[in-house]
């Protein structure tokens, strides 16, 4: 029998003669060994001519090949994740790659931390702060997924060398080895949620400065028409009269384009509707407090005008309820004290509970 078979499973040979058994009645069973290429070594399969403890035997050397493999794997991965983020460098040549790398670091920080000092514009500080939050969180799991893989590998070549693996260790192997594919997996998540993000930054930036447009010319108005409110009451009572729903000065300007939500839609009725439910979100985020809403029916009331727009199509609803996570963080974010216009038309009262009613 050939006793060397690289890489590949044993096979059994025809059992043993009594007389063959007699003469090695000193010992249970006799011993084949199979050398398999390791890691960084070669080890040998020791596989047993008993059959009672073939199918056990073998099960453990296809066990030590798939963990050798998947480990050959990780460790590809890694040296090419490694090569991707030296090759960016700018700086990088053959010469004095990692000192272009610790020098770009460095220049980096100070880049950053010069912007954020001397930026005059809080909108954009916050903006770059935010950005790097997701990157500081993007880092931390990007460290731990590494060390979770150098523990599977090492765990793996430890195992190996043995010849042999406990289910205690298969197990510790698996778990982390599942634990770095699943951090994988939320970094892919993080990303997409900083591009929408970004897109809701860009979104409000624009919201913002028609607002401040607005209300530059509405002030503008009451000045020249030397109109003296004595209190809420009296405003609400004197601008309401002349503006309705349909035609509200009040609500084009607080309305966006909602444009990170409609590009999502690939049904143009379905963009018109989650549009219009977006912008009511956003009008009740603005000015819902002044009539007693809180913030969790402006979430309700987006989820509702969504629902009717689905037709009752759980896929539909479990996209809207994605769509709303982003949207009530950059409400929360950028939420500041209640415009004044929101005093000063009826008509964004009536638009916030008409248009609830009209969903129930």
């Amino acid at each position: 029998m050939t006793a060397k078979n690289k890489r590949s499973s044993p096979s059994m040979e025809q059992p043993l003669s009594d007389d063959s058994i007699d003469d090695n009645n000193n010992n249970n069973e006799n011993i084949i060994t199979y050398p398999i290429e390791n890691i960084e070594e070669k080890s040998e399969l020791r596989i047993s001519e008993t059959p009672d403890k073939y199918n056990q035997q073998m099960d453990e050397w296809l066990r030590r090949e798939y963990y050798e493999n998947i480990a050959k794997a990780l460790a590809t991965m890694r040296r090419k994740r490694s090569e991707e983020e030296f090759d960016f460098n700018p700086n990088n040549d053959e010469n004095d790659g990692i000192n272009a790398i610790e020098d770009s670091d460095f220049i980096a920080d100070n880049l950053i931390a010069n912007d954020i000092k001397e930026s005059d514009n809080e909108e954009t500080n916050e903006i770059d702060i935010d950005s790097q939050r997701f990157s500081r969180i993007n880092t931390k799991l990007e460290s731990i997924e590494d060390s979770l893989l150098s523990e599977a590998i090492g765990l793996i070549r430890e195992t190996a060398q043995k010849g042999s693996q406990s289910e205690a260790e298969s197990n510790k192997i698996e778990n982390r080895l599942n634990a770095a594919y699943n951090i994988e997996d939320m970094r892919t998540i993080l990303d997409d949620l900083h591009k929408t993000v970004d897109k809701i930054n860009v979104e409000n930036d624009r919201n913002n400065d028609l607002i401040e447009t607005a209300n530059r010319e509405v002030a503008t108005d009451l000045i020249d028409n030397q109109i003296d409110y004595q209190n809420t009451n009296d405003l609400v009572n004197s601008l309401s009269k002349s503006e309705s729903v349909n035609n509200c000065f009040a609500i084009e300007m607080f309305s966006s384009d909602c444009s990170s939500v409609a590009d999502l839609m690939p049904n143009s009725r379905l963009r018109e509707s989650f549009t219009e439910a977006c912008n009511w979100h956003h009008i009740c985020y603005t000015c819902g407090e002044v009539y007693g809403l809180l913030s969790s029916d402006c979430d309700s009331g987006f989820l509702e005008a969504s629902r009717l727009a689905c037709n009752d199509s759980p896929s539909c609803e479990t996209f809207s309820r994605l769509v709303l996570t982003p949207l009530r963080q950059s409400r929360v974010f950028y939420k500041s004290s209640v415009p004044k216009t929101c005093f000063q038309y009826q008509c964004i009262k009536d638009y916030l509970f008409d248009s609830q009613n009209n969903k129930r």
